[in-house]
């Protein structure tokens, strides 16, 4: 028994430290308007560790039991778990740009559950019988499940949400955050039920500092812009670019999307190894640097993913975009035979040209097909 308790409090307190640590480094990587809310998200989910540490002293007749002081430890652990919850659905609405507070229509339907668990809270303990608490068996019964309720409708909210934002063209950029921000919190729950089944073992504190520390990665790569590698924009900011491009077009303006990738990269990288790889997108990155600047038209450049980038073209003619192609071919040959790489480095290109009404993921997805039909016209095959 004693050894079960050390083992806990040890797994709590390094839980707590975890989340102190990112707490603290949050400050250099969160945007200002989100930090308050995520600094009560740590701060709460810290108040729940320890009250879950004093809690389980209390079961193993660790710390001495008392009435009242096991109703602060009860009424306390509940209503620090439904506000962490209440500050993740905050944070994650913020993040799309909607104040669930702003209002004060909105900001009593958005507590309302904080006070239900207020009162569910209240009534568990009138219900409870000390004899259930002291056996254990109080951990069984509905009461124990009913009160993290609240708790998992914040969570639900926020994946509701999420999954919301993921399917409006306004929020491409971040899809793919978004879809992960669907899956963490369903981690979360499946640690809940767990944690139901085997109380004795902090698996709830485990999921929560894991899911703090990847909100934390997906905020921090929400705010980078340029990838690494290329130094060109990253596929977030180019869809941000691209959208806001087709806000502000132009009548008399020509759209052009084009799409284009290495030929025969794998090949590359499994002949040569994977240093030769980074050189050949690099070498690749350069050149769309050196056709963009032979250009006199407004180009975005982007490394959209692996071996394929973007570039987007504003101009008055297609003879535009006919010299970017054929510079971005030349470059991309002779700057890599300049380099003294071993095989030569050539590019297929897709293009689509905007047409009214085309949203920014229609015209993604054309670029895409587009490039794919280059590559099987020369290559016989999709990619």
């Amino acid at each position: 028994m004693l050894d079960e308790m050390i083992l806990f409090c040890v797994i709590n307190l390094l839980c707590m430290v975890i989340l102190i640590t990112i707490q603290v480094q949050s400050r250099d990587l969160m945007p200002e308007y989100l930090l308050h809310d995520f600094n009560m998200l740590c701060s709460m989910a810290n108040v729940t560790f320890v009250m879950d540490m004093i809690r389980e002293g209390a079961d193993k007749r660790f710390i001495p039991f008392h009435p009242v002081i096991f109703a602060l430890l009860w009424y306390g652990y509940f209503m620090a778990v439904t506000i962490t919850g209440f500050y993740w659905s905050v944070y994650t609405q913020k993040r799309l740009g909607r104040d669930p507070l702003k209002g004060k229509r909105r900001f009593w339907k958005n507590t309302s559950f904080i006070w239900i668990e207020m009162i569910l809270a209240g009534v568990s303990l009138c219900q409870m019988n000390m004899g259930d608490y002291m056996n254990g068996s109080f951990y069984r019964k509905a009461w124990f499940l009913v009160q993290h309720m609240p708790a998992y409708v914040y969570v639900v909210t926020a994946v509701l949400v999420s999954w919301k934002a993921s399917h409006k063209e306004e929020f491409l950029a971040d899809r793919d955050l978004l879809r992960r921000n669907i899956i963490l919190p369903i981690i979360l729950a499946a640690a809940g039920i767990l944690q139901y089944f085997f109380p004795v073992y902090p698996v709830l504190c485990c999921a929560i500092v894991i899911l703090v520390d990847e909100t934390t990665m997906m905020t921090s790569a929400s705010e980078i812009s340029i990838d690494s590698l290329t130094q060109l924009n990253n596929r977030r900011c180019f869809i941000s670019r691209l959208q806001h491009t087709l806000r502000s077009l132009k009548k008399d303006d020509k759209l052009y999307l084009l799409m284009l990738d290495i030929d025969y990269f794998k090949r590359i990288n499994d002949t040569y190894g994977h240093v030769e790889g980074d050189k050949a997108l690099y070498v690749c990155a350069q050149a769309l640097r050196e056709a963009a600047k032979d250009s006199d038209d407004s180009i975005v450049l982007a490394r959209y993913g692996g071996d394929e980038f973007m570039a987007l073209l504003v101009c008055r003619s297609s003879n535009s975009l006919v010299r970017l192609e054929n510079n971005i071919r030349e470059y991309a040959y002779f700057d890599n035979e300049n380099s003294g790489a071993r095989y030569p480095l050539r590019v297929s290109i897709g293009h689509v040209q905007y047409l009214e009404g085309m949203g920014a993921e229609e015209l993604l997805q054309k670029a895409d097909e587009a490039l794919y039909a280059e590559k099987r016209m020369h290559h016989g095959k999709g990619r």
